[in-house]
């Protein structure tokens, strides 16, 4: 891993990874221009070219990976007929149309998956632009977003009796609030509703991200009641008001950035308003992962007065995440990456609750503090329109209180 490290640094290519350089990629890449689309079977050469890319990739290490990549980029054709005929991008650059073209392959989306995973991973340790790793990760987004379009995507409520496997990957890639296995899960769905996102190039099994839902008769100020299924019990209550949706994760690293989320919101309104239409409002109780290190980090809150300002400064702390929530930016975009999301899908920041989540994870991250944001479907594409174009925060009048205090 130190070696790694040393690589982000100085990008040096040792002796015995140059050999596996220009006699592993180059020369396979070397007889790309001679395949044509008609031969794409599944025994062409350009089936196993690009099997052979991929059989490559998977066994290395970070170093390994970083030199498959420019030796990627480098070896790319240029000139290609074949990339022209299978290729459909938008773009008409060579290393988009040659990663597309490797997405095409049975197993090729996978690898421009794995490829995108290890370049943010890269990126992460970088303290300047590298030309290849630019255009390599610029090329990867255009085809992934492409990819993530609906017509891919398939999207499933989980229940207690969907398949094991799709079951279990969905409790490992749960983030937000873990589990502690099937028992937990199937407590969960019962008292509400689980919807995941499958990839049509991928394994039915795998999720690419998902959601849990609490149905209830109240509005959502603290988690704990929304994980025990208070409020909805089976037979009892029949008409739910609120869909509360309590977790949204993307369980694959690869597609973040993309619509897929977004997609299965959409999904997911349009499903519970169809089983229950007694549902009317539909929000969120959402964490603020970094709203307490963005307090120390902007000398708002030193960290010997962390505990004390948690429990004696209710009002002005309420006040400070609001301001964080609405006004910390990178550009037009809201700081806090959870904010984002939801404003990206024209959801309004209805409340900001204290102690909505009182463990030790909860703490450690906002002081407990937990978010409602609310998706009304009426106003929804102009707020998501509002943001997008001009970077402006739909808030409610709660919201504005706290940030005239």
């Amino acid at each position: 891993m130190i070696r790694s490290f040393r690589l982000f640094r100085s990008f040096h290519i040792s002796r015995r990874n140059l050999v596996f350089n220009r006699h592993g990629i180059s020369d396979l890449l070397k007889t790309f221009p001679t395949y044509s689309s008609k031969q794409y079977t599944h025994s062409s050469p350009l089936n196993t070219m690009i099997e052979s890319l991929v059989d490559s990739y998977k066994p290395l290490q970070l170093e390994g990976k970083i030199i498959f990549m420019k030796s990627l980029v480098d070896n790319i054709p240029k000139h290609s007929d074949t990339l022209k005929d299978i290729a459909t991008t938008h773009g008409d650059d060579p290393c988009t149309q040659f990663i597309h073209t490797i997405a095409l392959h049975p197993k090729g989306l996978e690898l421009v998956l794995e490829l995108r995973t290890d370049l943010k991973q890269i990126n992460t340790f970088l303290n300047k632009e590298i030309d290849y790793i630019t255009e390599l990760t610029n090329s990867i987004h255009q085809v992934v977003s492409l990819w993530s379009r609906r017509a891919f995507l398939t999207f499933r409520l989980v229940t207690t009796d969907s398949p094991v496997e799709l079951v279990d990957n969905i409790i490992q890639s749960e983030a937000v609030h873990p589990l502690s296995g099937k028992e937990e899960f199937n407590k969960r769905v019962t008292n509400g509703m689980c919807y995941a996102v499958t990839h049509d190039q991928l394994s039915p099994n795998i999720p690419i991200s998902m959601a849990y839902c609490g149905l209830i008769d109240y509005f959502p100020t603290h988690i704990q009641p929304v994980l025990n299924g208070a409020g909805f019990k089976p037979n009892i209550l029949q008409n739910p008001s609120t869909a509360c949706f309590y977790t949204i994760s993307n369980a694959h690293v690869g597609f973040s950035g993309t619509e897929v989320s977004h997609q299965l919101i959409k999904y997911a309104v349009n499903s519970i308003s169809t089983r229950f239409p007694s549902v009317c409002t539909f929000v969120t109780l959402s964490p603020i992962p970094q709203f307490r290190n963005w307090l120390v980090d902007n000398n708002i809150l030193f960290c010997d007065q962390l505990e004390v300002y948690s429990a004696n400064k209710r009002r002005e702390l309420l006040s400070e995440c609001a301001k964080y929530l609405v006004k910390a930016k990178r550009g037009k975009r809201v700081f806090d990456p959870v904010a984002n999301f939801h404003l990206k899908n024209g959801a309004i920041l209805r409340k900001i609750n204290w102690l909505a989540n009182p463990n030790e994870r909860g703490i450690q991250q906002s002081f407990g503090i937990m978010a409602n944001y609310l998706y009304e479907v009426d106003y929804q594409e102009k707020n998501r329109i509002r943001y997008l174009q001009d970077g402006i925060v739909s808030i409610s009048e709660d919201i504005k209180q706290l940030l005239h205090k």
